[in-house]
């Protein structure tokens, strides 16, 4: 592709993400996979580029909406990539002269006026949650857990994720890693997985043979800590009451050496259905899966059989993903004031839900890929204030570290209840996971 080529599709791709982000459809990701499958003729090194721009056109946008407000008087669709381009990108500018049938359509009238107003801008005025491109229904609660340290925690959110794999050690030791050393230029482990490895360079892992054989995942570290951290044991009857795609019922699977058993239950039916398919090539026997409805009724009907019963209960909830900022930047304006609480009571229902099916003796473990205490350390506090005649306490993650095959270096909290563990990308290098560990006293 020309240049222009490639400035036209980066325009038109962020104009469909803009879109969606309006509302709150598909996410970034699976716009731009789906940008590429119907236009076959953009070959790999179009691809690249135009994905970067929009990655990077996401990692400051709440800047140029910012810039936007301070501009507009008539709305016009291509404006925010505009302004990107025109702060960040000038010379490509140029390109929008209408020279060729492939660069973008020249600029209106409207567009040519907002753009040189852009070019006096005052960017130093801008606040704060434009500069940390932090959406202002977030910026309270990160302010709470990051009092000082705010800008360093955001930068790194602005960040790319790496590239974490977990060996599924049903299936192959750890050595497995060093057939990827030719291919592959910086590969090292995890910090604190013992089954984890970290990519730094591009890696298509789907093509890789030891990926097709279920001898390795994908998992970013936060979560292969999280599973850990449930401390399972051969021969447990444990619930995963969110299972999603299934990805901490493989791992507690593989930690359990495929002995007792799991219960993935989740909502859709398509997440489960890949969680079968993952468990299938992974060699993973002691996984079932639990499809729930979503009337409150049928679904507590259904979940009766386990009342009581499960060793160990674990809740992934759905949460905003602020955690997962650096994989998918536009989650940061898929949510507001109004969805916040929406969440947060389903994040209450969830964990009250999840407490009934654990047996005396069993432990309840909350987590999310969030970093707001709104979602996490004030759920963990109105569980524990609701709950106490009912024989539960929190258990210091340390101590329950110490009972896993873990690092023996136990990462300091970023929690505001310190007996949690909240990892964050710039003190962690992981992405930012909280966990919270319960257990029911016996009697």
């Amino acid at each position: 592709m020309l240049p222009g080529a490639r400035l036209a599709a980066f325009i038109e791709l962020a104009c469909e993400i803009e879109r969606s982000i309006a509302c709150r459809a598909r996410p970034a990701d699976l716009l731009v996979n789906q940008y590429f499958r119907s236009r076959r003729y953009a070959g790999s090194k179009d691809r690249k580029a135009i994905t970067a721009y929009i990655y990077e056109y996401l990692r400051c946008r709440e800047l140029l909406v910012w810039a936007q407000s301070q501009l507009v008087v008539q709305e016009t669709e291509r404006l925010l990539p505009l302004l990107f381009l025109t702060r960040y990108y000038p010379d490509l500018m140029e390109l929008l002269d209408g020279s060729s049938q492939y660069s973008p359509e020249v600029l209106d009238e409207v567009e040519a006026e907002l753009v040189h107003k852009s070019l006096d801008l005052d960017w130093s005025k801008a606040p704060m949650e434009a500069t940390l491109n932090t959406p202002i229904w977030a910026l309270h609660g990160l302010l709470k857990r990051f009092p000082s340290s705010i800008s360093t925690e955001m930068l790194a959110m602005n960040m790319p994720a790496f590239f974490d794999i977990r060996v599924n050690t049903l299936k192959a030791s750890m050595n497995i890693i060093y057939q990827f050393k030719e291919s592959v230029q910086c590969i090292e482990k995890t910090n604190f997985s013992s089954v984890g490895v970290r990519v730094k360079t591009p890696l298509n892992l789907g093509a890789h043979d030891t990926y097709k054989k279920g001898q390795i995942e994908v998992q970013d570290e936060a979560a292969q800590i999280a599973s850990a951290l449930i401390a399972p044991q051969p021969g447990m009857k444990i619930i995963d009451l969110c299972a999603g795609a299934g990805g901490k019922s493989l791992t507690v699977s593989s930690i359990m050496n495929n002995s007792g058993k799991i219960i993935a239950c989740d909502i859709s039916e398509h997440r489960l259905a890949e969680a079968k398919k993952r468990a299938v090539r992974g060699g993973h026997s002691n996984i079932t899966t639990c499809l729930l409805p979503e009337d409150r009724v049928q679904r507590d009907d259904m979940l009766a059989q386990y009342k009581g019963a499960s060793d160990r209960v674990f809740i992934d909830s759905p949460c905003t993903g602020t955690g997962t900022w650096r994989r998918s930047p536009d989650q940061r304006w898929r949510f507001n004031s109004d969805t916040l609480a929406e969440i947060t009571e389903m994040q209450r229902s969830l964990l009250l839900e999840g407490a009934n099916l654990v047996k005396a003796g069993g432990r309840l473990i909350y987590m999310t890929c969030s970093m707001l205490p709104q979602e996490n350390e004030d759920i963990v506090k109105q569980f524990l204030e609701g709950q106490s005649c009912f024989g539960w306490k929190l258990l210091d993650y340390r101590t329950v570290w110490r009972e896993t095959d873990l690092s023996d270096r136990i990462p300091a909290t970023a929690a505001l209840i310190p007996e949690t563990l909240q990892l964050t990308p710039a003190q962690h290098e992981t992405d930012g996971f909280y966990i919270a560990i319960f257990q029911r006293e016996e009697g």
